[in-house]
């Protein structure tokens, strides 16, 4: 009898911990520290056994339903973007899946899926699972998160532009919110540059990670020319909100060419480049991510800049001093040791 009352005795007092848990909101992190919400993720196609970026669905106050059922939701506190601070939280009723709060970031992942197989990306080796595009039947009912958000993210690990839902959304961008989006820019249609340059976008991001045709083909498979012939329409019909820069992925096969990446911006228009390292990934996995491109083979276990940081901050000290002389913004990887 007594085991049993101990039974019993223990049940509730769980109970009443995660009634307690349930209704402490704000959520704290592990240093104790209270943090507002900002919003919830989800992942239309994710590489396996990782997640790849930033928080990829923010959902407003109003109950936006979703339909998807197998996917991750993250809420994430505002500074923070670590994983000490990221917390499960699943609010789900007849309406479907909610948030109780407006958001100040809004990341959509517009695609999962992409038109180029670049040799650093997932995508190269058959690692994006699901890839899809976000549902166009969802697009109509995100106008609340879109007038809240103060910033509004429209890519994640696939190419945007493919996706109809993504063109329909710009049309629904309003004039007071700082939305961005990455592309690659790798088609041939002019009224779509247009679109993207008479949009209320305020940044448009052109993935190139080379400087040269011979580079770009070899990292990015596609034609470098038509690409720098969509920038330089980008920037002839874009407003003065509009900020175009250039990125690269800096590895070994590339990282001579920041330079020339600094020199096209100028001589396009463009107002930025962005530069950062290839990721370190784990010994076992970049073993075995290899890709045959152009008469070369890609070794990501080779390619990164992780052992030549020298060489590497010499390359860039030249970039920032040409970026300098010609007035190109010059962003770099600030977040690792370069």
């Amino acid at each position: 009898m007594e085991r049993g009352w101990v039974v019993v005795t223990r049940l509730v007092a769980g109970i009443r911990l995660l009634l307690g848990l349930l209704h402490r909101w704000p959520p704290t992190g592990r240093s104790g520290q209270q943090c507002r919400p900002r919003g919830i993720e989800l992942l239309l196609g994710s590489a396996r056994g990782r997640s790849y970026s930033l928080p990829q669905l923010v959902l407003p106050r109003v109950g936006v339903q979703t339909l998807h059922s197998a996917v991750k939701y993250l809420v994430w506190c505002t500074g923070r973007h670590d994983q000490e601070n990221l917390m499960v939280v699943v609010a789900r009723d007849s309406r479907g899946l909610h948030a109780d709060w407006p958001p100040e970031d809004l990341t959509l992942e517009t695609s999962s899926r992409c038109n180029l197989r670049c040799v650093m990306c997932p995508h190269a080796v058959g690692a994006v699972e699901r890839p899809g595009h976000f549902p166009d039947e969802l697009v109509d009912r995100l106008g609340s998160a879109l007038s809240q958000a103060r910033r509004i993210q429209l890519h994640g690990i696939g190419e945007a532009t493919l996706n109809p839902a993504f063109w329909r959304m710009l049309d629904r961008l309003p004039t007071n919110t700082r939305a961005s989006v990455n592309t690659n820019l790798a088609f041939r249609n002019d009224p779509l540059v247009r679109r993207l340059a008479t949009s209320r976008l305020s940044h448009v991001s052109v993935s190139l990670d080379a400087g040269t045709p011979e580079t770009y083909r070899a990292i990015r498979g596609w034609d470098f020319e038509q690409v720098v012939a969509n920038i330089r329409l980008l920037v002839a019909e874009k407003s003065k909100r509009l900020v175009v820069s250039l990125n690269m992925t800096m590895m070994r096969r590339n990282v001579q060419e920041v330079s020339r990446l600094v020199q096209l911006a100028h001589d396009t228009g463009a107002n930025v480049v962005q530069v950062w390292h290839l990721n370190r990934l784990p010994v076992a996995e970049m073993s075995i991510w290899k890709v045959e491109r152009e008469g070369w083979t890609f070794d990501y276990s080779q390619e990164g800049l992780w052992d030549r940081i020298i060489e590497t901050r010499e390359v860039l000290a030249d970039a920032e001093a040409l970026a300098q002389r010609l007035g190109v913004k010059l962003k770099l990887d600030h977040n690792r040791d370069i």
